[in-house]
């Protein structure tokens, strides 16, 4: 019987194109991965255990990026595979090393997709970085209380908050495709500044959000980690910018390259307003 993760991996590997498979860490496998239309392309990955969690990489990078945040490749270069309830699973019996195997496949189709048409297409299921994923999923399940609807719209990327400065402490006001829906005080505690607005969730309009369930608080929890979710994907994505990180350049539209030519913007105006207000020096007589 398999004693460890990569042995429960390695004794499935060959129902998932596997070749040259080992349970000893780090294993370097090649996966043959297909595509809709029956080709198929070979990666060689590199896996490493720590107990059950097993990460995976491309060993040497040669179809992806070495890292890429929008597409889920790490600093190390390892396969970001979910998180929360949709990341792979720890490896402990064969229907988990299977379960992970699938992941992994999905993960690279996705990739093979992104290098042909310069797209992420997985936004409907995707995760934010760093400390912004647990705000994200916060977000996501107020969304999930106030309708179907509602979360359709928040994946889609129809909400906005506005951070609004107050003598009385910052306020967030929540916009739906441009339209007023709430304005919350951060707190503590947070709470709402109308409680008599229209609730947004899927009933029929005209109930005011005080009075329909629970959803005032779902709205007020909704608001504020959204804008905790934004406020930390936008710094993560600064830090990455600070320290030089470049843009792999792989992708149409990139967070990370927005990123880089706003801090690069930012610095050449406070150079010109440094240059232009420095003092003159006073000729000698």
């Amino acid at each position: 019987m398999p004693s460890s993760s990569l042995a429960y991996l390695d004794k499935v590997a060959s129902e998932f194109g596997v070749t040259s498979s080992s349970a000893t860490s780090p294993a370097k496998v090649v996966i043959s991965v297909p595509r809709a239309g029956g080709d198929r392309h070979d990666f060689a990955l590199e896996l490493s255990a720590t107990g059950s969690a097993v990460s995976a990489r491309e060993e040497p990078p040669v179809r992806l990026p070495v890292f890429c945040p929008d597409r889920h490749i790490n600093e190390d270069g390892s396969f970001c595979l979910g998180w929360g309830s949709t990341a792979a699973p720890a490896v402990v019996d064969e229907e988990s090393a299977r379960a992970w195997w699938t992941a992994v496949v999905r993960f690279l189709q996705l990739q093979l997709t992104a290098n042909e048409l310069g797209v992420w297409t997985n936004g409907a299921n995707d995760w934010a970085h760093g400390e912004a994923a647990s705000h994200q999923a916060l977000a996501e399940a107020a969304a999930d209380s106030l309708g179907a609807r509602f979360r359709d719209d928040l994946r889609a990327g129809k909400f906005a908050v506005i951070r609004e400065p107050h003598l009385r402490g910052a306020r967030l006001e929540l916009r739906r495709e441009g339209n007023h829906i709430a304005r919350v005080a951060i707190g503590p505690p947070a709470r709402l500044k109308d409680s008599r607005v229209p609730c947004p969730c899927d009933q029929p309009a005209g109930m005011t959000v005080d009075a329909c369930r629970d959803h005032a608080d779902h709205l007020i929890g909704f608001t504020v980690d959204l804008w905790r979710w934004r406020k930390a994907e936008d710094q993560f994505l600064r830090e990455l910018a600070e320290r030089g990180i470049p843009c792999c350049g792989t992708l149409k539209n990139c967070k990370l390259r927005d990123v880089i030519a706003r801090e690069k913007a930012s610095t050449m105006k406070k150079d010109r307003h440094a240059r232009r207000h420095k003092p003159r020096r006073r000729p000698k007589l």
